[in-house]
């Protein structure tokens, strides 16, 4: 991944806080005897990307077999439901109260959607903004896969769900500020230019909306420039984070608007976004600066709108779990791992083998384990109905060889040769994996001054990564003891860098960010508690100088549309305008 990204961030450093009013919604657990209908919508933190049962172990097969079918595979999460995902969690839960019968579970998620992809597939007149052709619309799209007739059918799946359901559960939003920004970042700094228009007029409808959304943008960039001061990246920052926040917060509220026209007296419950950066801290020269809470503020802001300011606060209820905005995830499993890789979650492994396409560890060791097979026992193969290497591979895996074979016990042989050498392989990834999360500072200096060459430190890891896993494998197959030596793994300060960037980005947006089932408890636990006891409800705590900014950016896009500011509709920010 390229990461001049945090060159533009590391000079902004905002802190979230404080504050909070609560309401209350109460909600009617049925009797039990009708169906009750569970919706949830929302991205990958939602579908339960990286669990177990999000990729059928028969698709996993498949992809290890054969990496290329990787692409006809649904891998974007719709309808996909993990056991130990919270929506599964959630539905359990009901079905102790209504009827394991008796509940339905409908998980609508799809991976890297934004709140404008929800309005979207909840409103047919409705179409996104650029990003959304660029990335959902379209024959080759991603919301071509979720249903046979295409992104038609896809709405009306959508729309059904909602207006059928009893319960809605409402978990999108980091993708409008991770997904958006970072690429933003990216292409601008790569590019100079944006690879999606920054156009914030053309987010609302009217041109006194446009007007209005232009103002707003202006108190974002005198927030962005007191705490930045006049810098050359401030208007780009600007221009993204205004983009972001403000076409959250408008298509946030339309997203429940379209809901509540469908389905008035539904339940609904909104989960904050979570952090995705949460405790990344960048180093250059000398100077730190916390990327993961110059993130967190942006997000927080928006959090405070959905809780204490959307004109639908006080329909639906606001919850936000974990600490700090950070639910568990696999990046906080890795950093524990105790080096027995008997102890490694399936998940991870999963993770090596199947998310990263710049690793796919288990393809990458049967190719070099079919070459050794077909060297030292081809011989055999023809008996044991085997043509190639990788027909030895396969069969072997899957407990297929012959027992008895010219003296030789051939699943044997195999087993003593293959199982070893995966687990050599899987060993020597996650104690890499540890280290590049346990780094509390990264280094950017060299990145930042034009003097990191990305792509042939990238290469070297990756070249560094390959030869220690096989050297390692091939070790443990032949029944020797390994070291894994970081300093081969790591080979120069460059390198270190491209190795933590990707464990925190690369690897942390395609696996180890999103929650693992800790994470996903946690969601359960917090959805669970605030339906059980509505008047727990939460609300978003905020700086005053936060709040301030969003009331006044929500105070012009109130005034927009002819509401008074006081009017009990855009006057439900808890205080009152300046």
């Amino acid at each position: 991944m390229n990461t001049k990204i945090i060159t533009i961030l590391l000079s902004l450093v905002l802190v979230g806080s404080a504050t909070g009013t609560y309401f209350v919604l109460t909600i009617d657990d049925g009797d039990g005897d009708e169906t009750f209908n569970y919706v949830a919508l929302g991205a990958s933190n939602t579908n339960g990307y990286g669990l177990r049962g999000y990729i059928s172990d028969e698709e996993i097969s498949m992809v290890l077999n054969d990496p290329n079918t990787k692409k006809d595979i649904n891998t974007y999460g719709y309808q996909r439901v993990p056991d130990a995902g919270y929506p599964a969690l959630i539905r359990n839960h009901l079905s102790n109260i209504h009827g394991a019968d008796n509940v339905t579970l409908d998980q609508l998620a799809i991976s890297s959607m934004r709140v404008e992809e929800l309005r979207v597939l909840l409103d047919d007149t409705y179409n996104g903004d650029e990003y959304t052709s660029w990335r959902f619309i379209g024959d080759d799209k991603w919301f071509s896969s979720a249903e046979k007739g295409r992104l038609d059918a896809l709405r009306s799946a959508y729309m059904d769900k909602v207006t059928d359901a009893d319960l809605i559960t409402v978990d999108i939003g980091w993708n409008n500020f991770g997904t958006y920004v970072l690429n933003q970042l990216i292409t601008y700094l790569t590019e100079d230019q944006y690879f999606w228009s920054i156009d914030i007029a053309t987010i609302f409808d009217t041109e006194a909306e446009g007007a209005a959304a232009l103002n707003a943008k202006e108190k974002i960039g005198e927030y962005i420039e007191d705490n930045l001061g006049d810098a050359p990246m401030t208007d780009v920052l600007t221009d993204i984070f205004a983009y972001s926040l403000i076409g959250y917060m408008h298509n946030f509220d339309r997203s429940m608007e379209r809901i509540y026209e469908l389905n008035p007296d539904v339940d609904v419950v909104v989960i904050g976004i979570q952090n995705l950066l949460h405790g990344v801290t960048l180093e250059s020269n000398g100077q730190p600066s916390p990327l993961g809470d110059i993130f967190e503020d942006f997000i927080d802001m928006a959090n405070y709108y959905t809780s204490t300011c959307s004109p639908y606060h006080d329909k639906y209820l606001y919850v936000k779990v974990g600490t700090d905005g950070h639910m568990t995830t696999f990046l906080d499993y890795i950093k524990e791992y105790d080096g027995n890789v008997e102890n490694l979650d399936q998940n991870v492994k999963d993770g090596f083998d199947y998310y990263d396409e710049n690793i796919l560890l288990q393809p990458m060791l049967d190719e070099h384990a079919a070459s050794i097979l077909f060297e030292e026992y081809g011989f055999f193969f023809p008996a044991m109905d085997c043509e190639t290497g990788e027909d030895a591979v396969r069969k072997g895996k899957a407990g297929e060889l012959p027992e008895y074979l010219f003296g030789y016990n051939a699943q044997e042989v195999f087993d003593s040769l293959y199982w070893p050498a995966l687990n050599a392989a899987y060993d020597t990834m996650a104690t890499m994996c540890k280290m590049m999360a346990n780094m509390s500072t990264l280094d950017v200096t060299d990145l930042l001054n034009g003097t990191l060459d990305m792509d042939a430190a990238e290469n070297a890891l990756l070249g560094a990564v390959e030869a220690e896993i096989v050297d390692n494998a091939m070790g443990a197959a032949e029944g020797k003891d390994y070291d894994i030596d970081l300093n081969v793994l790591t080979s120069n300060e460059d390198v270190t860098l491209v190795a933590a960037l990707n464990v925190r980005f690369y690897l942390g947006n395609s696996f180890f960010a999103h929650p693992n089932d800790t994470g996903h408890m946690e969601v359960k636990n917090t959805v669970v508690q605030v339906l059980d006891d509505p008047e727990g409800e939460m609300q978003q705590e905020l700086e005053d100088d936060l709040i301030d900014n969003v009331i006044e950016i929500q105070q012009l896009l109130c005034e927009a549309i002819g509401h008074d500011f006081h009017d009990g509709v855009c006057s439900s920010c808890g205080k009152a305008s300046a």
